[in-house]
């Protein structure tokens, strides 16, 4: 398994999918081997097989955080959001301190519309990791949808300091929002 692990990142990926596939054979039952398989599968842009990988890494370990968390993630890239919100859940009761499933939760609950959820789900990603950059700047634009422009634009500005490259344009965005500025356009499309 180590080996392709290592040419998986190497970008060997179809000779550390043969890798996944030897140490399978030892230990069908290694719920890493699965998951490390779904990533390989994903990165050569099989999702079913990588979904199908992660579905067999979560019948052997159902608590495996990450692997909820990859299946979500190739889920929500298959525009299957709904299902992709359900891993990230599974993730975060796996593992309560995983901030890239809240952020992801929170973002794919965004994209549906559902901004009072998204934020209870960026809220924990900020708090678990306050120097989450991306993670405030999708705060801020949940609590922007939610009109609560002066906590939006406090969320900006901690993007901004800690370097995103679109905080200085979504803090100007709600600054001109909150100042009635005509010219106020979103800055998650700019």
């Amino acid at each position: 398994m180590q080996q392709g692990e290592r040419l998986e990142r190497a970008g060997k990926i179809r000779r550390g999918t043969t890798c996944f596939d030897r140490a399978l054979e030892l230990n069908p039952r290694d719920a890493l081997s699965w998951s490390n398989k779904g990533i390989a599968f994903g990165a050569l842009g099989r999702s079913e097989d990588e979904i199908a990988c992660y579905d067999q890494a979560l019948t052997l370990d159902s608590g495996f955080a990450k692997a909820w968390f990859n299946r979500g993630v190739a889920l929500q890239q298959s525009g299957r959001m709904n299902e992709a919100i359900d891993c990230y859940a599974h993730a975060v009761r796996s593992d309560p301190s995983y901030v890239k499933a809240w952020h992801r939760e929170g973002v794919a609950l965004g994209l549906l519309g559902r901004h009072t959820e998204a934020l209870e789900c960026l809220d924990h990603a900020t708090v678990l990791d306050p120097y989450a950059e991306r993670a405030w700047l999708d705060k801020g634009t949940a609590l922007l949808h939610l009109q609560r422009l002066r906590e939006a634009l406090r969320c900006f500005e901690e993007a901004e300091r800690l370097g995103h490259p679109q905080g200085a344009s979504a803090v100007q965005f709600c600054q001109e929002k909150l100042g009635g500025g005509a010219k106020a356009q979103n800055p998650q499309t700019r």
